[in-house]
């Protein structure tokens, strides 16, 4: 399935295609996702926020590792949700919120297929299946939110990154974020001008700690 049409788009993702590849290989020399969980600033009095949990095995870790005062995860596949609320049975410091977070408030179609799940996808990923999400706007989530600082939040929403780190630049958001770990997605339309914009974005408020493009990226607030 192609998601570009164009011979611009092409030579995008196969430019995008090389650095993910490379960068793939380095982040595994390098420890893997193990560097998404080691060593972060957080303590007993964090707040740390989830985008798209999936089943929650990320957030769990965190949980274990650093019992934050507050975990929200943020995942809009209903069963998903549900199975992170189990995991997180009796914890009153976890929130789990069974929608997406984007540029505002409405309903919208997902395809569901597992870790690819997608609203960018939907239409186009004809062998998933399709559903009606929840989507709720990023200026209202911070206002439901009530807190001045977010120590960390976790970005997977597979390709809906670019739309919603460029909604949070707007309405002033990304300043309330210590710390963003982020994976950026190639299958989007131009994903190298896209990347490069939302790493314009998110480097007038912070500086990356480490970069593996279209894998992992960290970026930490700039004091």
């Amino acid at each position: 399935m192609h998601y570009w049409t164009t011979w611009g788009e092409a030579a995008e993702k196969a430019v995008s295609w090389v650095l993910r590849n490379c960068a793939l290989r380095l982040w595994r020399l390098r420890g893997g996702n193990v560097q998404r969980i080691a060593d972060l600033d957080l303590s007993r009095d964090s707040v740390v926020v989830d985008v798209g949990g999936w089943r929650g095995e990320w957030a769990a870790e965190i949980w274990r590792r650093y019992r934050p005062r507050l975990l929200v995860v943020l995942e809009p596949v209903a069963e998903h949700a549900r199975a992170i609320k189990g995991r997180f049975r009796g914890e009153c410091g976890v929130r789990v919120l069974a929608v997406a977070l984007g540029r505002r408030t409405e309903k919208a179609m997902m395809a569901v297929d597992g870790t690819s799940s997608s609203l960018l996808r939907a239409g186009v990923y004809k062998r998933a299946k399709h559903v009606l999400v929840d989507v709720v706007g990023v200026s209202e989530f911070f206002e439901w939110l009530q807190e001045d600082r977010v120590d960390l939040m976790k970005i997977n929403v597979e390709g809906a990154e670019y739309e919603l780190i460029e909604a949070m630049a707007q309405h002033n958001l990304l300043t309330r974020i210590e710390c963003l770990q982020i994976q950026f997605h190639d299958f989007v339309a131009t994903p190298i001008k896209q990347w490069r914009r939302a790493c314009r974005l998110l480097g007038a408020t912070h500086r990356p700690e480490y970069r593996y493009p279209f894998v992992w990226e960290q970026w930490r607030r700039l004091d």
